[in-house]
């Protein structure tokens, strides 16, 4: 498959993966929003209160505000395929994406043990243990950025190798 074909069919692509983060993005937003209204200021302590989510970790809000960045400038960087936008989109998919999900995973590794071995979990959403959710959504980020890594990765070459050519 030549390049001039690959570009737009990875383009598609990587706009399918970039809407799936979106959703995640809006997932982790939602269970953040209660806990952010509360530190702003607004009256929020009885939906507080009432959410069944342990307080928010550190890696949870880099995840959430630092990974939406490197997406919307992966996004923009589609339309004149501009590979200086894209290299920005993929070290910053790295770092907040895949990295924070990485220190996520390692700081909640011992409670993940323990429910396993115990059957009994700190928080409970809807009779379902938090932390098996807590992985689920790792497992789908790491596919994810993974996949937005990739994509993004082909597709900087291909502009990379264009651009040079032009010169």
């Amino acid at each position: 498959m030549s390049t001039s074909f690959s570009s737009p069919l990875l383009k598609r692509r990587i706009k399918f993966v970039y809407i799936l983060h979106l959703m995640l993005w809006v997932l982790m937003f939602a269970r953040l929003f209660p806990e952010l209204c509360l530190r702003m200021g607004f009256r929020a302590r009885l939906m507080v209160e009432k959410w069944p989510f342990p307080q928010g970790e550190l890696w949870e809000y880099v995840w959430c505000f630092g990974s939406i960045i490197p997406t919307l400038f992966g996004y923009i960087s589609l339309g004149r395929s501009r590979a200086g936008l894209m290299r920005i989109s993929l070290s910053g998919t790295v770092v907040f994406g895949l990295g924070s999900v990485t220190v996520g995973c390692f700081m909640n590794a011992f409670e993940l043990m323990n429910y396993y071995q115990t059957r009994v979990a700190k928080h409970y959403f809807y009779d379902f243990p938090v932390i098996v959710l807590a992985y689920i959504f790792f497992s789908l980020c790491v596919q994810v950025h993974g996949f937005a890594v990739y994509f993004g990765y082909k597709l900087y070459s291909i502009w990379s190798v264009n651009t040079r050519k032009v010169r």
